[in-house]
């Protein structure tokens, strides 16, 4: 699920979902057994405009002492006040995997690599973190780190925020070109499968591959062929007793 445009009091999400419709679907999704994920993709606070708005600057002005530090806070306890909602009938609370800032890697969201240094990253999710979990005492989410493709350990690592506030380490892949003759995709995801289940290992977190997929699938034998052996890979590498 997707909270962005909450920030701005909107009635619907960014992918025209209303807030209280998204809330009866997270509730329906707990009670069947399924894992709810959410993700945000805020508006640049300095200036109003999307989440891939590629201004330069952005991090440093919602950080401690910044210009816009108390407008994020304030947009904070808004999704703060959603993710507090989130109870069954009974009055559970509903487990959440929250993965603010995704895609970390990437050059097309205001938070990403070029845009912000690797220490304004890591106070930004530290910063986020804490407040949600000390400050505003939310103790039913799980905080995942997500990078984009990566092909070694020092680049997922680099902006990594610390143990004590990361759950899940995981990355976005998807497919591109032509699958039916090109297999660098699997090789890729070979790769980095196997970087991400040394670092899960080695610092005692969930492992996952959070976002993949094909526009349009002009492959039909996409899902069964390239995406499947992909996906069993992942279960050969993640499900070992």
């Amino acid at each position: 699920w997707e909270l962005g445009h909450l920030e701005i009091d909107a009635l619907y999400n960014l992918d025209s979902v209303s807030f209280t419709q998204m809330r009866q679907y997270i509730i329906e999704g707990y009670q069947k057994g399924g894992v709810i994920t959410i993700s945000w993709h805020l508006r640049n606070p300095v200036n109003g405009k999307t989440a891939w708005d590629d201004a330069k600057g952005v991090v440093k002005e919602i950080l401690p002492g910044g210009s816009k530090h108390g407008l994020y806070l304030s947009w904070v306890d808004k999704v703060a006040a959603f993710l507090n909602s989130l109870k069954s009938p009974t009055g559970e609370m509903i487990p959440v995997i929250f993965r603010p800032f995704h895609e970390l890697t990437g050059n097309w969201f205001w938070w990403g690599q070029d845009r912000c240094t690797a220490e304004e990253y890591k106070q930004l999710m530290r910063m986020t973190i804490v407040y949600l979990r000390d400050t505003k005492q939310l103790h039913h989410l799980l905080y995942a780190y997500n990078t984009s493709g990566f092909r070694s350990k020092e680049a997922f690592m680099e902006r990594y925020p610390g143990n004590d506030v990361i759950d899940i380490l995981s990355f976005d892949d998807y497919q591109y070109g032509d699958a039916s003759k090109d297999n660098s995709f699997v090789k890729n995801i070979d790769l980095q499968l196997g970087l991400l289940e040394t670092m899960a290992t080695e610092n005692n977190k969930i492992p996952a591959w959070a976002e993949t997929g094909y526009e349009k699938i002009p492959y039909s034998k996409w899902w069964t062929g390239i995406g499947y052996c992909s996906r069993c890979f992942a279960r050969s590498r993640f499900n070992k007793s």
